[in-house]
């Protein structure tokens, strides 16, 4: 019932991995059976088989969401919180990587090469701003407020659904400036009118792709702000593939 219901959440497939993988064991038990000793040796369990804390952290949230889910349906009463106790464990993994000033001098220069500078100015505008792809393909111009230099990041291009606003420094400002604009409303326009989601090719390269966290302050490299960003797992921005990319955001 929850995954008929729950059929758009984006973390749908990895709920059901988890669930398969780790939470079949409790199949048989209602949630008001559960005691706060089954939650103890779930969590043993799944740190016996040598996953990340991460893992084991969204395991043992994926059942108590459910469990809070069914109440809210009225398909189970209330858990009592003397006897159901979920010990969640907290996490410290957060990591900043940063380029280095000869890799973001390659970058350019890779950049600089590609013979679609509309297609270089995304990830001009990555690098400066922190966007994640989806956002960039995504991205409209009445999104950017170049009076009082913010870009707004809608929600549903947002990886967590909600409305955010991003400064718009003077190198992003300048680098969607220099964008040859179309009758599209899309910054960078597709094919179809509608937003556009990377292709398989992109999503492909995405699943090698590492992302840096936001800093906590304006760090800079080359003059420029770098709150996050994402290349090619082991390449150095010098290598990557133009062709690629282009065919990748082919619009």
């Amino acid at each position: 019932m929850y995954q008929e219901l729950n059929s758009q959440k984006k973390s749908l497939i990895t709920d059901q991995y988890n669930f398969r993988n780790h939470l079949t064991g409790l199949a048989h038990k209602k949630p008001d059976e559960l005691l706060t000793i089954d939650i103890l040796k779930l969590r043993k369990s799944v740190e016996a088989k040598n996953l990340s804390p991460a893992t084991v952290k969204h395991v043992l949230v994926l059942l108590r969401m459910l469990i809070n889910w069914a109440v809210r349906q009225g398909i189970c009463p209330m858990r009592d919180s003397s006897k159901l106790h979920f010990d969640i464990p907290k996490l410290d993994n957060e990591k900043t990587e940063m380029l280095t000033h000869e890799q973001i001098q390659a970058y350019e220069a890779a950049l600089a090469k590609e013979p679609d500078q509309n297609l270089a100015a995304l990830f001009r505008l990555a690098l400066v701003t922190g966007m994640r792809k989806f956002a960039l393909l995504n991205l409209k111009w009445e999104d950017c407020d170049f009076k009082n230099h913010v870009i707004v990041l809608r929600g549903e291009v947002a990886k967590k659904g909600k409305t955010e606003f991003i400064p718009m420094n003077n190198a992003a400002c300048a680098i969607l400036q220099g964008i040859q604009r179309t009758e599209s409303e899309y910054v960078s326009p597709g094919a179809t009118v509608g937003p556009v989601r990377p292709s398989a090719e992109w999503r492909s390269d995405s699943r090698k792709t590492r992302a840096c966290q936001r800093t906590s302050g304006h760090s800079t490299v080359c003059g420029m702000p770098m709150p996050r960003f994402w290349c090619p797992a082991g390449k150095c921005p010098s290598t990557l593939s133009r062709n690629s990319l282009r065919t990748a955001a082919q619009r």
